[in-house]
């Protein structure tokens, strides 16, 4: 493998999330209500659990209740996300992740106005920076040098990589599954996480 691809490896080892490092940053999330904690823990689960960008999770063209939704009430399986570039793609939910929507929005969230999964009390969106500002709050706070290098496309990361493996265990082409996914444009940006 070429140098290029070894330094890119590298750099994956380095942003990549454990399952138990992951509990550990969401156990790290301390909101002053119970509606904002199950929110901000739920961004975290957004980012590890459907590889969504910072930006993403609150861009109010994304994750909207109608969107989400079908006609019975229940969470798609797939949510039409718009990313970088401009560029929509589809992003599978996950049954996990699912059944955190499915509660927030049945108990906390069920009294908020508007049309935003994650949003303020009021229902608003919220800054651009939100979850980029989150995780790096929660890292601080787990006081666990294992986050010195890790911000919030960490948990994009960490999916990609899973992702790759989850395809591999399951006899699907990562070549298809990963761009789709993850809205690649560059092969060579796939090939690092499949060569991983």
């Amino acid at each position: 493998p070429s140098q290029t691809l070894k330094n890119a490896a590298s750099n994956l080892i380095e942003k990549y999330i454990t399952h138990d490092k992951f509990r550990a940053l969401v156990e790290a999330v301390d909101a002053d209500s119970d509606y904002i904690q199950e929110r901000n823990e739920l961004v975290l689960y957004i980012g590890y659990y459907m590889g969504l960008r910072a930006s993403e999770v609150v861009d109010p063209r994304n994750l909207l209740l109608s969107k989400l939704l079908n006609s019975s009430s229940e969470i798609e399986n797939k949510v039409l996300v718009v990313g970088k570039g401009e560029k929509a793609r589809h992003v599978i939910i996950p049954f996990t992740l699912k059944e955190k929507i499915k509660q927030f929005l049945s108990g906390r969230r069920k009294r908020t106005p508007g049309n935003l999964l994650i949003c303020s009390k009021d229902g608003e969106a919220l800054n651009r920076a939100f979850s980029s500002k989150l995780f790096a709050v929660a890292a601080r706070d787990t006081q666990d040098g294992y986050f010195a290098h890790r911000a919030f496309h960490s948990l994009r990361h960490t999916f990609a990589t899973n992702l790759v493996i989850s395809c591999n265990e399951r006899g699907d082409d990562p070549w298809t599954v990963v761009p789709e996914q993850m809205g690649h444009e560059d092969f060579t940006t796939t090939f690092e996480y499949i060569f991983f």
